[in-house]
């Protein structure tokens, strides 16, 4: 309707209008169009508009001839693919591991009165469910309360409480951490969003090096799994 109402206007301004103009008209708008700085596929989808409404004239007998069916579609250049640059990718890929969270995971361990003892991380990932753990993480909560070295189970003078128990530091991190594994499934598979969000951990193989996935008609394939 927009196409055919600015069509319009333009017709009127040069007295012709819609029924009585023909092929040259047309051809003449479509070039004024595409002189004035308009895209390509802008003025193809304001041909086609106009085929369809001189098409049903023509089909209703309200005019003896189509004037659009001669006019061939202007040429629609295929742009290049976008794409992210390797900064790019390492930002995004950090991206929920940063800021927020680990401003929360600080106000959590200096607000302790006790030292923190972190889990196993064999523990945390069994329990979370995460691909892969990200150890430079674990190792800054413990570095933060010098757990490493004070800190191992049973030593006197140490103990967990339940609200900055390795338990607690797990919990802070697992969001961030699941957000992480997803991007990082995403970017080395090429799964769609919906397929990953589906999948389930006993279809990750990640020793094997590859993820099965039901994807479109619940169709399974399996999909290459990098490092």
């Amino acid at each position: 309707r927009v196409d055919l109402e600015q069509f319009s206007r333009w017709l009127r301004e040069r007295c012709h209008d819609l029924a009585g103009a023909g092929e040259p008209q047309l051809l003449d708008y479509l070039a004024h169009d595409l002189t004035r700085g308009g895209a390509a596929r802008s003025t193809s989808r304001r041909l086609s508009s106009l085929r369809r409404f001189y098409r049903y004239l023509f089909r209703e007998g309200i005019l003896a001839e189509d004037p659009s069916t001669k006019i061939s579609s202007p040429t629609i250049g295929r742009s290049l693919p976008k794409f992210l640059s390797p900064d790019d990718v390492v930002r995004l890929l950090k991206a929920p591991l940063e800021g927020e969270v680990l401003a929360k995971l600080d106000q959590r361990i200096d607000k302790s009165e006790d030292m923190v003892r972190l889990t196993d991380v064999s523990q945390f990932e069994a329990k979370s469910g995460i691909i892969r753990i990200e150890d430079e993480i674990i190792t800054y909560a413990a570095r933060r309360t010098n757990v490493l070295e004070n800190c191992k189970r049973g030593e006197k003078g140490t103990k967990a409480t339940k609200h900055d128990s390795g338990a607690s530091v797990s919990k802070l991190l697992f969001a961030p951490l699941r957000g992480q594994a997803m991007l990082e499934v995403l970017y080395a598979t090429g799964l769609r969003v919906s397929e990953l969000v589906e999948l389930k951990l006993n279809e990750v193989h990640q020793k094997a090096g590859y993820v099965r996935v039901t994807g479109k008609g619940g169709k399974e394939r399996v999909v290459p799994l990098g490092e």
